[in-house]
């Protein structure tokens, strides 16, 4: 159970230091008396006169003494002539003069007068519209501000997001507190708050445990706590958990687990009669896409599909010049249906192959070609590939900009169709089976699609693997296995990988004989980093652009020797030699990546657009810092974004592997950190490898790499899209059929 939290009233002086970090600024003030106060906040948030309630607890610091560390605050209502003045100056209508005028004649009573408009009329001179504009803003700031004070002490102690009591008043007004206190589980859906935080909050507030309202939130946590990639959870698992959360015997896990599906926050599927359950939201997306999927697949069938003139397609593979004869056999295998997926793993010429059906389709007049991946890079590769062959009348995008995304969901979708008749979806094997029916949904009826992905590949960041299981449900597959005569050690060792080998690396860099994977064995963190050192420095002499053209990649985010965190510290006092700016982490010159989809501003004008879409995991330079701004310039396609402090960038000298997913560089090298034991993966090691171009240098001990390659997570993940995927097909047929034997 949280401490409770002690409470510190003071009148805000000026902001000694503010640090901004991603979604977590962080400032340190000061009150009158020289009283220091910090935690997440920002400057704009204190008005410099006026008297704040804090919350929090005090801390003794080494260096700089006592120091009140708040966890949320509220404004008090302002008490003496500062304050009152300074509060009153902010309402519309009203500017310094009036509010010291109103404080000669009514003192601490002011702002009750300033709610009259009347009196402002009569007594002020103050126009109508301007008089109830400011009684109307006075009123409901002191509504506002009792609500939040409500609000922040029913969070007290509870490291609630500090921005969640202005999103409750937003959406639920003055109501926000009575509801929380009546079901503190109604906070369970806002951002970075869950179950945990809010089962504290029902404890502080002497709640029974053995509710039905928290045993239903228990089993729902049950399994959305399991997150490894699964969709589904078998009852034995969901059971147990919700068991453990529970943490009384009054209650019976089977019924509340039963009550989280009668009220549509599981839901559950029966397979050889056995249950098993899933996050409502995810499992509608599961079926959502099943059904889809089909209607696709059976599109052109005589029996089921649409009229013919609305038919149109995939070239005769026999017309499409440049292909090798295993080329062309396999992909007229993935273009014999609507719906088709292509694979094959790095050195095969999978893109090659693509770039091909693409020149064929817009020769043929194609009635419209849409080409998407899921990061801005991966479609950049796209964009290189076709313009190699020619090809610059297509633009690839992302899905996300395809679907055009805005903010909370996507224009696009089953009322509201792409106008693409032919579709090429690049790198879907980290595509999650959200977005994968996102995108299907917004396929209009009569149109082909195509999947291009390497399936030993990472699987996504998010729930299912849709594209595999498109592929163990029978959608036409074509396999690109032969290896091109050009072909270096690391489609060699990716190939290794895939038939469960150990692979073998290079004795030497030659990248003449095609040796182009090359690991150090360093030992420990410190030859670790100097083996680093050594092989940038190499590169620096090899001609090669350090910030373009080199990515280092690591396991982990935060925890080991050799974490993402801090490999980019260590990184960027190498490679930048930038001076700081402010509090700013970055420096003019840093490589940095976007972590959360969304639009920026975007500064440069471009295509007459005030907004850019950046999609997480697309990487830029800081070409600009200021007091609150940092400009950067995302080359794919390049334009200037504008990032505010608090925006979620980060640097990226160093990335983890699933952020590199569906990029190239000339040069990765890939930090083999044994602290990441767990984790690794074949399908880790051949992401990793394989986004190297020119070279790859795995530095670390090859037996750590070794031992991941002999683990996959991949098929581990439980989906039920192939049996649902089955199930509507047979209906569709059985339909069919009904409507035959009613027609005869």
């Amino acid at each position: 159970m949280p401490s409770k939290a002690e409470e510190l009233t003071g009148r805000f002086a000026h902001t000694k230091h503010y640090n901004e970090k991603p979604d977590e600024p962080f400032l340190i003030g000061e009150l009158e008396g020289l009283v220091a106060v910090l935690g997440a906040a920002t400057p704009d948030e204190f008005i410099p006169g006026l008297t704040y309630v804090f919350y929090g607890t005090w801390k003794e610091h080494g260096t700089y003494g006592r120091q009140f560390q708040f966890s949320s605050f509220t404004l008090q209502q302002p008490a003496d002539e500062t304050a009152v003045c300074t509060y009153l100056s902010r309402a519309p209508g009203i500017g310094r003069a009036i509010s010291r005028k109103l404080w000669g004649l009514y003192g601490v009573k002011a702002v009750d007068m300033a709610k009259d408009p009347d009196k402002l009329r009569a007594e002020f001179n103050v126009p109508a519209e301007r008089a109830s504009a400011c009684a109307a803003w006075l009123v409901e700031q002191e509504r506002t501000q009792q609500t939040m004070l409500a609000l922040t002490q029913l969070f007290a102690g509870h490291n609630l997001p500090r921005d969640l009591p202005r999103i409750l008043i937003t959406q639920w007004g003055a109501e926000a507190p009575k509801l929380v206190s009546e079901n503190p589980f109604r906070l369970v859906d806002f951002p970075n708050v869950g179950f945990k935080k809010a089962d504290a909050i029902w404890e502080a507030l002497d709640k029974p445990k053995d509710s039905m309202i928290r045993g239903v939130h228990c089993a729902t946590y049950a399994v959305k706590s399991a997150n490894d990639g699964s969709t589904w959870y078998p009852r034995g698992l969901v059971y147990g958990e919700t068991r453990g959360h529970l943490g009384t015997e009054k209650l019976e896990a089977t019924e509340c687990i039963e009550q989280a599906v009668e009220q549509g926050l599981l839901d559950v599927y029966v397979h050889n009669g056995e249950p098993w359950y899933a996050e409502a939201r995810k499992a509608k997306s599961e079926r959502d896409l099943a059904v889809r999927s089909i209607e696709v697949h059976n599109s052109l069938d005589d029996d089921i599909g649409i009229p013919d003139y609305d038919r149109l397609a995939w070239p005769d593979v026999s017309t499409i010049p440049g292909l090798t004869d295993h080329q062309r056999e396999q992909l007229g295998v993935a273009l014999s249906g609507p719906i088709g997926i292509l694979t094959g793993g790095p050195g095969v010429g999978k893109t090659y192959t693509v770039a091909q059906l693409v020149k064929s389709i817009l020769a043929n007049g194609s009635g419209g070609l849409g080409v998407s991946a899921p990061t801005g890079k991966a479609g950049v590769r796209a964009a290189e590939a076709l313009k190699a062959e020619g090809v610059e009348d297509v633009r690839p995008t992302t899905m996300h900009v395809k679907l055009a995304f805005n903010g909370s969901g996507f224009d696009h979708g089953r009322g509201n169709p792409l106008p693409f008749q032919f579709h090429v979806l690049d790198e879907q094997s980290m595509v999650t089976t959200d977005l994968e029916n996102s995108y299907m949904q917004s396929v209009r009826e009569g149109a082909h699609v195509l999947l291009v992905l390497d399936p030993h590949q990472l699987p996504p960041v998010g729930h299912g693997k849709p594209a595999l299981d498109f592929i163990k449900w029978g959608i036409p597959c074509g396999v690109l296995s032969e290896p091109l005569r050009s072909s270096g050690r690391i489609v060699k060792c990716c190939l290794d990988i895939r038939q469960r080998k150990q692979f073998s690396s290079s004795r030497e860099l030659d990248l003449e004989a095609g040796e182009n994977l090359f690991m150090t064995e360093a030992g420990n963190t410190q030859r670790a980093l100097a083996d680093l050192e050594y092989w940038l420095d190499q590169s620096r002499q090899m001609g090669l652009n350090l910030t373009e053209d080199v990515q280092v990649i690591a396991p982990m985010n935060e925890r080991g020797d050799l974490c993402v965190e801090r490999m980019n510290e260590w990184l960027q006092h190498r490679l930048n030699k930038s001076d700081p700016w402010g509090d700013w982490r970055f420096k003019v010159g840093d490589k940095v990546v976007c972590t959360r989809n969304g639009k920026y501003e975007r500064l440069d004008g471009g295509l007459g657009e005030d907004e850019t879409y950046v999609a997480n995991g697309e990487q830029g330079i800081v070409e600009e810092l200021r007091d609150k701004m940092a400009a950067v310039r995302m080359p794919y396609p390049e334009r200037l974004v504008k990032f505010t402090k608090g925006s979620p960038i980060e640097l990226a000298w160093c990335i983890t592997c699933h952020k590199s997913q569906g990029s190239e560089w000339p040069v990765t090298i890939v930090m083999f950190d044994p602290a990441y034991s767990r984790g690794g993966t074949a399908e880790w090691v051949t992401t990793a490898v394989s986004r190297a171009k020119l070279f790859c240098i795995g530095v670390g001990k090859k037996s750590t790499a070794q031992k991941w390659v002999r683990r996959t997570g991949l098929f581990k993940r439980k989906t039920f899209l192939r049996e649902q995927m089955t199930e509507f097909n047979n209906f569709q047929w059985s339909e069919q059929r009904d409507r035959r034997e009613k027609g005869g």
